[in-house]
């Protein structure tokens, strides 16, 4: 059985860069199976007890995430990693999916070292949180709910908590309801870029 704080039973991450460094975003999801959906990347049972492909639900949410990203930003890939027992066992990768969006924002310096971190509740009241790196610095540094946000920040938000996919929480339990989106720059990057 999985902890409070365990990717278990399955995660993927997904690897981009921007026009100024790697970055990598691990994301827990329900339990990855090799025979769900035909894909030859394996998929989940959604959120709705449907099939869902894991190429489908990746390139779903990074189509979004493109939107918000400068076009310096390019998508690499996607590692499905799987427990291939319950814990205290290691992950195994099981598929690669490659990736090739391209972000859609004109390029400008303002973006560097810009993070947005977007916290939710799943289902169970548990904390569940995304992150992006170098990408959209439109969100001023006030805490934004849903409805404070444009367009295409709700796409994202729709994407990580649709029943359609199969994103989990830490806890296993399904993201339902944003609580906030906080943007910042990112300490850490601004030393590793010497801007600092």
């Amino acid at each position: 059985m999985a902890g409070p704080n365990s990717l278990y039973p399955s995660f993927i991450q997904i690897h981009y860069h921007s026009g100024w460094g790697k970055h990598v975003q691990t994301i827990p999801t329900r339990q990855w199976s090799p025979g769900i959906g035909g894909s030859p990347y394996g998929g989940y049972t959604n959120w709705g007890s449907a099939a869902r492909t894991a190429d489908d639900m990746v390139n779903d949410l990074v189509d979004k995430l493109a939107i918000i990203a400068d076009n310096q930003t390019a998508w690499d890939n996607a590692i499905v990693f799987n427990y291939p027992t319950p814990l205290p066992s290691d992950p195994q990768p099981v598929a690669i999916i490659p990736l090739t969006q391209v972000g859609a924002v004109a390029h400008t310096d303002n973006a560097i070292a810009y993070q947005n971190l977007y916290t939710f509740f799943d289902s169970a009241f548990n904390t569940f949180k995304f992150v992006t790196l170098d990408m959209d610095f439109s969100l001023n540094m006030f805490p934004k709910g849903y409805g404070d946000l444009n367009s295409a920040h709700q796409d994202v938000v729709n994407a990580l908590t649709d029943g359609i996919n199969a994103w989990a929480s830490r806890a296993n339990s399904q993201p339902t309801t944003l609580r906030s989106v906080i943007s910042k720059y990112n300490d850490k990057l601004r030393k590793e870029y010497n801007l600092t």
